[in-house]
């Protein structure tokens, strides 16, 4: 999970490769430490 906040947060991570990052956070949605991912992912889509 870690591994995923720090792709989506570097800046770095291409349009492309959003959809990796959003199976990771619907395979741990049921993880209340995961909210900081899903608020970042969702900031990155945003963008």
């Amino acid at each position: 999970m870690q591994e995923t906040l720090a792709a989506v947060t570097s800046g770095v991570l291409v349009p492309s490769n959003h959809w990796r990052a959003g199976e990771v956070i619907d395979a741990v949605a049921h993880v209340p430490e995961a909210a900081e991912l899903r608020e970042a992912y969702r900031e990155l889509r945003g963008r």
